[in-house]
């Protein structure tokens, strides 16, 4: 769906996508196809919400730890749950060098998110703002059942945040 300086994205994850770096690969397949060139502008900016941040990554971690000594756990993703650790990680994929940004929780973040943007772009800082809510569920029970969705922002000098923002706030609250 594209409106006039945005375009929104939406990826189901499955059972089989259980590896982070497998499930970031996905979604930056479905971020980049909202974009016609080969890259972002290195002004992009990713704001990403979560409600867990990792913390089964983390949990596993330890649980390693007992079992094999803190000398010999398995880290495996456990970079994953450090502070803005998912935002950064998908910057790295899309080569982004704007602010990245993980908050922890769900559509609460919005007005936050909407500020920062603000913030961002009066200072220059960004070109482009990609905000993704990550739904991840890695847990043992429902491992890699999960979905993301978000929107990219292009921010231009016509561009009017605060009445295309309320765009973006009824797509994130649609489920």
């Amino acid at each position: 769906m594209n409106f006039q300086n945005l375009c929104f994205f939406q990826h189901n994850f499955t059972e089989a996508e259980v590896d982070v770096a497998e499930i970031f690969s996905e979604l930056a397949e479905s971020i980049s196809a909202c974009y016609s060139k080969n890259t972002f502008p290195a002004k992009t900016a990713i704001y990403l919400f979560t409600p867990d941040a990792g913390v089964y990554h983390s949990i596993g971690l330890w649980e390693n730890a007992l079992a094999h000594g803190p000398d010999f756990a398995n880290p495996k993703n456990f970079p994953w749950t450090l502070a803005s650790c998912p935002a950064s990680f998908l910057a790295r994929i899309l080569n982004a060098h704007g602010p990245n940004i993980t908050l922890i929780g769900g559509k609460e973040n919005l007005s936050q998110i909407q500020e920062w943007i603000k913030l961002h772009a009066a200072q220059g800082l960004i070109e482009v703002a990609i905000v993704v809510n990550l739904q991840n569920n890695f847990n043992g029970q429902n491992a890699g059942i999960g979905f993301c969705k978000g929107v990219v922002i292009f921010i231009e000098t016509d561009f009017i945040l605060n009445s295309n923002f309320w765009e973006v706030t009824q797509f994130f609250l649609k489920n």
